[in-house]
């Protein structure tokens, strides 16, 4: 079932912000995974984070409402899904 999210990361210099829908299934498998923005807060800035619970609060699991959302395009801000870091194969090809 889909979920409309809002995604929160603060540092003392600055904050990422964002409202996304997902799967739920999808939220809970990125729980724990570490997160890698770049430089979004400034020049080696270097932002890096484990996702938590912490990060997001669920906003709506109406489903109509969020189907609204999506047929809107009303994401807006960071998706913290698309800044997972790439696991490492251990396998060399």
């Amino acid at each position: 079932m889909k979920k409309l999210y809002r995604f929160s990361l603060g540092y003392g210099y600055g904050a990422l912000f964002g409202i996304f829908s997902e799967e739920e299934e999808v939220v809970e498998a990125a729980i724990g995974k570490s997160l890698s923005f770049g430089e979004v807060l400034g020049k080696h800035s270097d932002v890096h984070t484990v996702l938590s619970d912490v990060h997001l609060k669920l906003l709506s699991e109406d489903q109509k409402l969020i189907a609204q959302f999506d047929e809107l395009g009303l994401a807006t801000g960071y998706n913290p899904l698309n800044y997972l870091e790439e696991e490492e194969d251990c396998e060399e090809e």
